[in-house]
């Protein structure tokens, strides 16, 4: 099972995911739920029912693959193959925000609240004034990486509850792999599943390339804004990122260096 977060090199690894399943013959689960441009959200905002995909045929109990933006819940396992690894990517806040706000189109959501000459760090600057608009899709204008973890919006600020929400990714998921990592997340992805060095390799893209420079310039004010907008994305990032460096270490540095 794949969490397909937005806007953190998610689209290129459902890519090598779908790649993978279509090579082995196995399969994969799609979305029913949703119709034309929200087809690929699935089930969306709704938390994840197994009514949200195509029914399987009698032949067949168990999806073996399932990489679709979802709102994460304990019900994936009924429809996943026993076994199944449990993989998510996630990003840092500051340049995963920055392309959520202009994918999302946020902009044209709070027209009426931003003035130039940019408007995004004006945003930020009034961040405290901002209200909680719904975006496009039902999108989340905070916290959307949270969000896709199952976390409520009530809770997305609650720091007892975020913390739950980390416990419970720790314990469901495999690994979280961090954009910015891409190559040691895939290596280390090598060790936690079936795929190999040859199956990873696509990942040479320039969307995941560019994820490091996608950061615009702010005040240490504005940073620091952005962080609270996005607490529970912050505190999730913080910590698998802590716990990525420490699966590096106990692969091995130089060993992760040499399969790069």
């Amino acid at each position: 099972f794949y969490l397909k977060v937005n806007k953190a090199g998610s689209c290129t690894l459902q890519a090598m995911f779908n790649k993978y399943a279509d090579k082995h013959n196995q399969i994969v689960g799609m979305p029913c739920s949703n119709s034309g441009g929200e087809r690929h959200l699935v089930g969306w905002p709704e938390p994840f029912k197994p009514e949200h995909l195509i029914p399987l045929s009698k032949n067949y109990t168990y999806w073996e693959h399932l990489n679709e933006h979802i709102k994460y819940s304990s019900k994936i396992k009924q429809v996943m193959a026993p076994g199944s690894v449990f993989i998510a990517s996630i990003r840092e806040p500051l340049s995963h925000f920055f392309s959520y706000y202009n994918f999302y189109q946020m902009e044209k959501t709070y027209k009426g609240y931003l003035k130039e000459p940019n408007k995004f760090k004006y945003f930020l600057d009034n961040i405290k004034t901002m209200r909680h608009l719904e975006l496009i899709h039902h999108m989340p204008p905070s916290n959307p990486i949270a969000q896709c973890f199952g976390i409520k919006q009530e809770e997305q600020y609650n720091i007892t509850a975020i913390q739950e929400k980390i416990n419970e990714i720790e314990m469901e998921f495999d690994l979280v792999i961090l954009a910015e990592f891409m190559d040691e997340s895939l290596i280390l992805l090598t060790e936690c599943s079936d795929l190999t060095i040859e199956d990873v390799v696509i990942l040479k893209n320039a969307n995941v390339k560019n994820i490091k420079k996608s950061k615009p310039i702010l005040t240490p004010n504005e940073y620091e804004n952005l962080i609270q907008w996005n607490l529970a994305d912050s505190m999730i990032y913080n910590h698998f990122n802590k716990t990525l460096w420490e699966k590096i270490d106990n692969f091995g540095r130089h060993k992760m260096a040499i399969k790069i």
